[in-house]
């Protein structure tokens, strides 16, 4: 057991295996055309033993996660999470990149490349309540680069998260007060970079 809210690395004997379905994992195509299927995986996970105390400071209320209390609480919570799926273990993820290389008569070429993420829903904390948890979501990234013959400069032009989605990477009880707060991963990001070489 653990006294207080448990450390955020804190994972009891949980399971987690690669599910091929019904192709290979991985496939890869490289040249002009190159196309890169990493696979979908399912994550079987879950806590066989999660038991811990936490000090009753508002008098039996309520234990502040969403899992039950061994017991009736007296100046502690017993509190057991056990049976449920841990943090950032979604049961399916799935990616997708492609790259197409177009070569230009001078000697310049242009490449694009787009690749995609999907992952099914996950829980982004430890206390296992609902503002917690991140629903499934799709991500799309692309990248358009024009080289110079002799790769002497380049220009890119990029866009990350092109779908604007809104995805929690982690989630925690504000200190003294009722509300979740989450840390947000970035929203749709856009720009162009420039390279020279001397």
């Amino acid at each position: 057991m653990w006294p207080g809210r448990p450390p955020a690395r804190s994972m009891i004997s949980s399971t987690c295996r690669n599910m091929r379905g019904s192709g290979p994992s991985s496939i890869k195509v490289t040249g002009p055309c190159a196309f890169e299927y990493k696979g979908q995986a399912e994550c079987d996970a879950e806590y066989d033993d999660f038991v811990y105390t936490k000090p009753n400071f508002n008098g039996g209320f309520g234990n502040g996660t969403g899992c039950p209390n061994v017991g009736v609480p007296g100046p502690f919570y017993t509190v057991d999470c056990s049976g449920e799926r841990p943090p950032n273990a979604p049961e399916w993820t799935i990616n997708v990149g492609a790259q197409q290389t177009f070569t230009l008569g001078s000697g310049a070429s242009i490449v694009g490349s787009v690749r995609a993420h999907y992952q099914t829903e996950t829980l982004t904390g430890l206390e296992f309540t609902a503002d917690e948890m991140q629903d499934s979501y799709t991500t799309l990234d692309a990248l358009l680069t024009y080289s110079s013959a002799a790769d002497r400069f380049s220009v890119s032009a990029f866009v990350n998260n092109a779908t604007d989605e809104t995805v929690k990477s982690e989630a925690f009880p504000a200190p003294f007060s009722l509300f979740t707060t989450a840390i947000l991963r970035p929203p749709r990001t856009y720009g162009m970079r420039i390279g020279v070489r001397f």
